[in-house]
């Protein structure tokens, strides 16, 4: 079922950088929605916090009466896709491989198998 998503008073800032100040909108029910912008104007960024993989610094981020915000990413029912193939930066290299085998329930020795057969 389709869900409406609503920004309000998004805030990203990193030091004394603003990279998105105040933004707010909604995206309705199978509405279609594009950024547009030059690299460096926070596309991404904003992307990244409602998906969750970019902590926001004021501001709020809804899914119908469900605030995104204050959950962790796996919890949002949000997709994002990548414009380069790309790893979480945050994660090591054998995190980055038993990321999406975690998340479907492998158990760990089958995952860490895996993981040792790769080297």
């Amino acid at each position: 079922m389709p869900s409406t998503i609503e920004i309000k008073n998004l805030t990203k800032r990193y030091d004394n950088l603003t990279i998105l100040d105040d933004i707010s909108f909604s995206i309705n029910p199978s509405e279609f929605i594009v950024f547009l912008g030059p690299s460096g104007c926070g596309k991404s960024t904003l992307l990244r916090m409602i998906a969750g993989l970019e902590s926001i610094t004021e501001g709020e981020i809804w899914m119908d009466q469900d605030r995104l915000d204050v959950l962790p990413p796996g919890k949002r029912n949000i997709s994002m896709v990548f414009q380069n193939y790309a790893l979480y930066p945050h994660m090591t290299v054998e995190d980055n491989m038993a990321f999406g085998l975690k998340n479907i329930g492998t158990d760990e020795g089958i995952i860490q198998s895996r993981y040792q057969a790769s080297f």
